[in-house]
């Protein structure tokens, strides 16, 4: 049974800050492996590793029109909660709040550029 309940601020975790951290990062680099073998799976099995010889372009396409658009996204989203947060009473629970939304707002930002640079360069 699914209830409402109000969230607790990023930086009242139950566990120790350190432990909280290492867990996200751990988190986040499954899921981006997890990415990262779906899609080898799915260009492999479309005969697509280079996008020179793609056997589909299209594929290609829309693979950088997707990562485009998801990014694009995932910014627009961090920014608009930190918006949100920045217009929140100021506390030092917010501030805490609104250093960590700030530097994930970072990493959503260099990670696609330097993804990018790879692919391209």
């Amino acid at each position: 049974r699914w209830t409402c309940r109000r969230a607790e601020p990023m930086s009242q975790a139950k566990a120790g800050d350190s432990t909280m951290k290492k867990d996200s990062h751990r988190l986040e680099l499954l899921i981006d492996a997890a990415i990262f073998c779906g899609n080898q799976f799915l260009f492999r099995s479309l005969d697509c590793t280079n996008s020179a010889t793609c056997a589909i372009p299209a594929v290609v396409t829309f693979a950088r029109v997707f990562f485009v658009a998801c990014n694009a996204l995932l910014i627009f989203i961090f920014r608009k909660q930190l918006g949100v947060a920045r217009g929140m009473p100021k506390s030092d629970v917010v501030t805490a709040d609104i250093k960590t939304m700030e530097a994930r707002l970072k990493k959503a930002v260099v990670k696609p550029v330097v993804l990018l640079a790879l692919h391209l360069g």
